[in-house]
């Protein structure tokens, strides 16, 4: 029957968003690394991209045998540097890590932190995470708050994903506004300096950065005796949390009413929005939803039709509040947050316990927040938030 098929579906999507723990206590701050630690190196860090001058960039780079870092940010403010998804970034993500460089998070949009909420935060860094593991395999180990600026909060939050704050000693200013000569004016007063690291600040979206201020950086650096590698090279921490297949990849063409030539048309985004009607079917059967080997008889077919009118009732009266064409944004509740600690695999060569205990059980704020919205019972993990209802 089709509301028996329905009512499962419903039940599957629920215990699909409870693999991750709730909010954690906030207290492990995360690592932020401001300077190199292995004496004589230097680390050249590029922001903003993937753009179209890294590739000239890397040539710059792998030519005089040195290593960069490429800090990316997936969906720059929605604008002008385009999607890492897009087709062309997607590749030039991929050429860079084939030629040795790494690659980091400068999360999703690159929005001050410290302005975001908890939730906001997380979600700005898993976007960014989860585009490296579907393109790359990648899962980074620094992330570059965008504008240098964090708090304890977004420390807390870089923490639980385990990953380090990567700033900077010498900043070239060239998203300031500096030009080529100032710029290498600053790279000859450092170098007279002659500290015994560097951890420098590039943009690879300026073109004069790409021509004329990396070439002359790397020359410079190189003659006063420096080895130019990579961030994780230069500090002794590990580049990524792990290495595996890339993820696929869920790529939708969505249709839109604004045409092509419209002039608001590069900054439309499509927004995902839950139907009413599946939010009524979910409400209505989650009372059959059984975490025990015995599943509750589902009820005459009159019966459920029903339970669905009312519960579909309900759903406009509360979250539409009267008004059935009302929107209703999946992000208004599903911010995605990795909070239960990764898996980690043994070694071919480690004996599995048999013995050992399970894992204690997880939930996570998308469920409790459905829950929540739907005055459901989160049966998933039943005492996991003592605001859900039944």
């Amino acid at each position: 029957m089709l509301f028996n098929k329905l009512a499962v579906l419903a039940s599957a999507v629920l215990a699909s968003v409870s693999s991750v723990a709730a909010a954690p206590s906030r207290r492990a701050l995360a690592q932020v690394v401001t300077q190199c630690t292995v004496p004589g190196t230097v680390a050249l860090t590029f922001d903003d991209g993937p753009y179209y001058y890294i590739y000239d960039i890397s040539k710059t780079l792998v030519a005089h045998n040195a290593t960069g870092t490429f800090f990316f940010s997936t969906y720059f403010h929605g604008n002008n540097y385009g999607c890492i998804y897009d087709e062309d970034n997607v590749k030039r993500v991929n050429y860079v890590l084939s030629k040795g460089h790494q690659i980091g998070s400068h999360t999703w949009s690159h929005k001050d932190l410290t302005t975001l909420t908890w939730d906001q935060i997380h979600d700005e860094m898993w976007r960014v995470e989860e585009a490296f593991l579907k393109i790359t395999g990648h899962y980074p180990a620094f992330m570059r708050p965008p504008y240098g600026s964090y708090n304890d909060e977004v420390r807390e939050a870089s923490a639980i994903r385990g990953q380090a704050l990567a700033l900077w000693d010498f900043d070239t200013e060239d998203s300031l506004g500096a030009s080529v000569a100032q710029q290498k004016a600053s790279i000859d007063a450092l170098i007279k300096k002659h500290p015994k690291t560097i951890l420098s600040l590039e943009h690879e979206t300026y073109v004069t950065t790409m021509t004329e201020v990396v070439p002359y950086f790397v020359q410079k650096l190189q003659a006063a005796g420096y080895r130019l590698v990579s961030l994780s090279e230069c500090t002794g921490l590990p580049a990524y949390q792990s290495i595996s297949n890339p993820q696929a990849r869920d790529v939708v063409d969505i249709p839109t009413s604004i045409s092509s030539d419209s002039s608001d048309s590069a900054n439309v985004q499509p927004v995902l929005e839950f139907d009413p009607e599946w939010l009524a079917i979910t409400r209505a059967f989650h009372p059959l939803f059984s975490t025990q080997h015995h599943q509750p008889a589902f009820p005459e077919e009159n019966e459920a039709r029903e339970a669905v009118a009312k519960a579909l009732q309900w759903v406009v009266e509360n979250l539409q509040k009267g008004d059935p064409p009302r929107a209703l944004p999946i992000s208004n509740i599903q911010t995605f947050v990795q909070t239960a600690p990764a898996p980690i695999s043994p070694s071919p060569s480690q004996r599995v316990n048999e013995n050992e205990p399970q894992p204690p059980a997880y939930s996570n704020p998308q469920t409790e927040a459905f829950c929540r919205m739907l005055s459901i019972k989160n049966k998933i993990n039943p005492g996991a938030s003592s605001e859900t209802s039944v």
